[in-house]
């Protein structure tokens, strides 16, 4: 496996051609444009950080040592669960995001991010998310959440939630252990 390295255009990992499969858990997508993803990058390795991949739109590294997730703007899948990071930037056609159990305290507003996963981790509010249909984020110190227009299933157990906002299209609904 890798250790303490920094992934780099070139390096020996599989960037695949779409269309193709996919190993992370998010819905993929096909593309006419010979975009491509990272699909072998999770799986206990000691990756400490990823550089530039401009062309990237799916990033599967769930299981490392990351403490940061740089700009990429054609990402729109990213899985990176179980790594150290810190801090996220803002990748502007981001539609789905996998980030539970690292070390966040607040993430960017996404103004297209359709599926949140951000369980067990440190953050105190979530930011505005226009689109958004799929929020997980239980086990967090969340107080209060925005109104999401578009939510149909939001797990927020385990905060610190003390009133909940109207939310008109919610089909699923978990608020235990709040206090």
């Amino acid at each position: 496996a890798f250790k303490n390295k920094t992934l780099k255009p070139g390096s020996p990992i599989e960037l695949s051609p779409l269309p193709g499969s996919t190993n992370c858990i998010m819905p993929y997508i096909y593309y006419k444009t010979p975009l491509y993803k990272i699909s072998q990058l999770k799986g206990y390795n000691h990756i400490i950080s990823i550089s530039e991949l401009p062309k990237i739109i799916e990033i599967c590294c769930r299981f490392n040592r990351l403490s940061s997730i740089g700009i990429y703007p054609e990402m729109e899948i990213l899985d990176c669960r179980v790594n150290n990071i810190k801090s996220i930037a803002l990748s502007p056609k981001l539609i789905f995001l996998q980030c539970s159990t690292n070390h966040l305290f607040t993430i960017p507003s996404f103004p297209i991010l359709q599926s949140l996963s951000i369980k067990y981790n440190l953050l105190t509010a979530l930011p505005e998310l226009p689109l958004v249909r799929n929020i997980m984020c239980n086990d967090n110190k969340i107080t209060s959440i925005h109104i999401y227009p578009m939510l149909l299933h939001l797990d927020i157990s385990m905060n610190l939630l003390t009133s909940l906002p109207e939310l008109p299209n919610l089909n699923y609904l978990d608020i235990s252990m709040n206090y």
